[in-house]
């Protein structure tokens, strides 16, 4: 699966999760921290629960304190994929 695929894919999760309009999940970038988005820690844990059920990996707990950018999952799960 490519970056641009798993990245839009992670835009729609996060659209949902944060009830963003589908125009605004576009324009977040991969530099956007969650909390710019309205994602606390607790919201967090649904996204990373529904990225690991799309993707078919496991994120612990270890990788989840640093993810804090829409980045920084994209490498992790690239990183994931890649390992499988």
């Amino acid at each position: 699966m490519t970056r641009e695929k798993i990245k839009e894919s992670l835009r729609k999760l996060l659209a949902q999760q944060s009830n963003l309009t589908t125009p605004v999940a576009t324009d977040v970038g991969e530099a956007t921290a969650f909390a710019e988005v309205g994602l606390d820690s607790l919201t967090m844990l649904d996204v990373v629960y529904e990225v690991e059920a799309k993707f078919g990996i496991e994120i612990n707990e270890r990788e989840l304190v640093i993810i804090r950018t829409i980045g920084h999952l994209l490498d992790l799960i690239e990183e994931k994929l890649a390992t499988r």
